[in-house]
């Protein structure tokens, strides 16, 4: 996870991420508390960098409250965890 970025007149965050080489991940959103509330990407990537938009929805479509959540990416052998910030 390299960078994210909050778009607050829109309620939305940027999110980018990098891997070492093609194969499958898993990227996801996490509220304070632990519980899993969106999944972003599960699939094949390439290797490099990526970007994608997060809408600040959770996986039934609610939008979600301002506040921190955290990102995590998964796969290949590797772990990433990254703090981001939602802006409403």
């Amino acid at each position: 996870l390299t960078h994210n970025y909050s778009n607050p007149p829109r309620g939305r965050v940027l999110v980018e991420y990098s891997v070492p080489c093609g194969g499958e991940v898993v990227l996801e959103v996490y509220d304070v508390s632990g519980r899993r509330v969106r999944e972003l990407v599960r699939g094949e990537v390439a290797r490099g960098e990526h970007r994608m938009e997060w809408d600040g929805r959770d996986s039934e479509g609610r939008l979600l409250s301002s506040g921190v959540y955290f990102l995590r990416l998964e796969g290949m052998g590797m772990r990433a965890v990254g703090k981001m910030v939602l802006v409403r």
